[in-house]
C-alpha cells in the first residue's frame, strides 16, 4: 500500500511540475546558458570556467546560476519547491543547461527540442556506485522513485574524463554509451594551469606550510552518518607534520585538538589544499583523482570499507587495485607516510584507464557542445 501511495504521489508531482512547465515554455528562448546545482550554494569550479570562457566568445550571452543546496527531508523539500519553479522558468528560456548532479526538473519536465542539456558530474570520477547502481541500498534510493523520478533522464551530454570512466556513468545514469563526451572536466584545465601556485590563504590557515610536510585528508560522504577522525588524528606527529582535514558541505567536523586545522570549502576550495600538500589522504572520494592528476602521494584510510561496500558499492576497490597505499587502521596510514616510499609510477595505470583527457582543450571542448547545437 506504501509503494502504491508513493507512486501516486510521484507521477502527481511530475504532471502538477509539467502543468506549470508549460507556460514557462511559451516565452522564448533567451540567448542564456543557465548552470544547476542542488548540491552547493557557491558556484562550481566547472560552471565559473565554463562560464568564462562562454563570456570570451559571446559576450551578449547571459548566464545564470542556480546553485542551492537541497536537504533530503519533509522541511526541506517544502521550502525547495519556491527555488524549484525559479529552475524551471531558467530552464524553459535557456538555450542551454550546465548541470553537476540529478537536477528533478531537467529529468522529468517536456523540454524545448533545441535545449541541449550538459552533465558534468560533480566528482571526477565513481569509485563508490551512483545512481541506479545503488538502487534499494541503504545509501541509495528506491526503485519507484528513481523510475517515477526519471533519474538521469533527458541529457544530451555527459562529460567523463576516460573511456572507463564513462563506463560508470552509463551504469549510474543508464544512459546511451553515445552520450558520454570524454572532453574532460574544467577542473583539470585548471588544476593543470595552476599546478605549484600556492592560494595565499592557505599560509594564513596554516602557519607552518612551509616548514612542516602537510597531509591533507578529506573523505567522502556518507549518509546519515559522522566521519571517523579521532584515530587519524591522533596518530599524526604534529612536530613534524600539518594536519588539514576538509570536510563535505553535508558533514561537520570537529576536533578539540589545536594543531588540527578544519576547512570547509567556504574557507577555500578543497582542490587548494590538494595542490600544496605532500602527501594526500582520502577513501572513497573522487578527489582523488584531483590528487593523481596532481602526482601526489596518495593514501588510501578505509576504516569501514565492508560496511561502505555494503551499504553503497565500490567501482574500484583500493585494496586490489593500490593494496600497498591501502588500509583500515590509522596507524599504519601515519607509518606509511612516515616511511615516505612512494612510487608515482604505481598510479600511472589507474590514470591512463580513467585520466586520459587532453590538457589544457577541456572548458573550450564543452563550450564547443554549447555551440554547436
Amino acid at each position: 500500500m506504501i509503494k502504491i501511495i508513493k507512486k501516486i504521489w510521484y507521477k502527481f508531482v511530475v504532471l502538477s511540475m509539467n502543468l506549470v512547465y508549460f507556460f514557462f515554455k511559451l516565452l522564448p528562448t533567451q540567448n542564456k546558458v543557465s548552470f544547476h546545482s542542488r548540491l552547493v550554494q557557491d558556484e562550481p569550479l566547472d560552471f565559473r570556467l565554463i562560464r568564462e570562457e562562454i563570456k570570451k566568445r559571446d559576450p551578449q550571452c547571459e548566464t545564470a546560476l542556480l546553485a542551492k543546496r537541497l536537504h533530503r527531508n519533509l522541511i526541506g523539500e517544502i521550502l525547495y519547491i519556491p527555488y524549484l519553479i525559479k529552475r524551471m522558468y531558467h530552464i524553459a528560456t535557456s538555450k542551454a543547461c550546465v548541470i553537476d548532479s540529478y537536477i528533478i526538473p531537467i529529468s522529468v519536465l517536456h523540454h524545448k527540442k533545441n535545449l541541449i542539456v550538459i552533465q558534468i558530474p560533480h566528482g571526477m570520477g565513481c569509485i563508490k556506485k551512483v545512481g541506479y547502481q545503488t538502487l534499494e541500498k541503504i545509501e541509495g534510493d528506491s526503485d519507484e522513485l528513481a523510475t517515477e523520478m526519471r533519474m538521469h533522464k533527458n541529457y544530451d551530454y555527459v562529460i567523463a574524463n576516460g573511456p572507463e570512466a564513462g563506463q560508470w556513468y552509463v551504469e549510474g545514469y543508464r544512459i546511451d554509451p553515445e552520450i558520454i563526451n570524454l572532453a574532460g572536466m574544467p577542473r583539470i584545465d585548471y588544476l593543470r594551469d595552476t599546478r605549484g601556485i600556492i592560494n595565499p590563504k592557505l599560509k594564513e590557515m596554516c602557519p607552518t606550510l612551509n616548514t612542516k610536510k602537510t597531509i591533507v585528508y578529506i573523505p567522502t560522504f556518507r549518509r546519515e552518518k559522522d566521519v571517523k577522525t579521532e584515530e587519524l588524528i591522533d596518530a599524526v606527529n604534529y612536530s613534524k607534520y600539518n594536519l588539514v582535514i576538509t570536510c563535505h558541505p553535508n558533514h561537520i567536523i570537529v576536533s578539540d585538538n589545536p594543531n588540527v586545522i578544519i576547512s570547509t570549502n567556504e574557507d577555500v576550495m578543497y582542490h587548494e589544499w590538494i595542490k600544496a600538500c605532500d602527501y594526500f589522504i582520502s577513501d572513497y572520494s573522487a578527489v582523488i583523482f584531483e590528487a593523481m592528476l596532481l602526482n601526489k602521494k596518495i593514501y588510501f584510510y578505509v576504516y569501514d570499507f565492508d560496511e561502505y561496500k555494503e551499504n553503497r558499492g565500490l567501482n574500484l576497490d583500493w585494496f586490489k587495485e593500490l593494496p600497498q597505499y591501502t588500509s583500515k587502521d590509522a596507524k599504519e596510514i601515519i607509518k606509511l607516510i612516515e616511511k615516505d616510499v612512494y612510487d608515482l609510477s604505481d598510479l600511472d595505470n589507474i590514470k591512463d584507464r580513467y585520466l586520459s583527457a587532453r590538457d589544457n582543450q577541456c572548458t573550450k571542448e564543452i563550450a564547443d557542445l554549447i555551440y554547436k547545437g
